[in-house]
């Protein structure tokens, strides 16, 4: 086991589910749907939990505390979901786009769990808890399309 690898892992797994928190935060003034609003706010809910999760870890194995999201990077996903809903904030659309933001987390998070390898069991547990959380959101965005 790498505890390096258990680090970056961690840091990865937090920015991941700050990003899901990041674009959840400003797409739901956007969402009409009750039902599509229940969604993501459940999914909301399960993102702050993995980043706490991931925090908890961190801390509490490297005394350190998780590397927040950017400010461009923030005001770039503000952006792109004002953008993105300006001219189209259907149920379809906003689910196609947390289909397309979900499988880029799915490709980061395979990469990032394949490259730092081998690490510990509780990294390696959180890491594909949270890759299949992220792979059952894009199976039930699927159904508002």
């Amino acid at each position: 086991m790498n505890t390096n690898h258990d680090e970056q892992l961690l840091e990865e797994f937090y920015k991941n589910s700050r990003m899901g928190c990041e674009t959840i935060d400003h797409l739901l003034p956007k969402v009409d749907s009750v039902r599509l609003k229940r969604e993501l706010t459940n999914q909301r809910a399960r993102y702050e939990c993995y980043a706490k999760s991931a925090a908890s870890m961190l801390r509490a194995s490297y005394h350190k505390k998780p590397q927040e999201i950017s400010p461009l990077k923030t005001a770039s996903v503000r952006a792109g979901v004002f953008m993105n809903t300006a001219m189209d904030s259907t149920p379809s659309h906003i689910a196609e786009m947390m289909i397309q933001g979900g499988t880029m987390g799915v490709v980061d998070l395979t990469k990032q769990i394949k490259e730092h390898q081998p690490c510990g069991r509780e990294v390696q547990q959180l890491g594909q808890d949270l890759l299949a959380f992220e792979q059952k959101t894009i199976e039930n965005m699927k159904s508002f399309l």
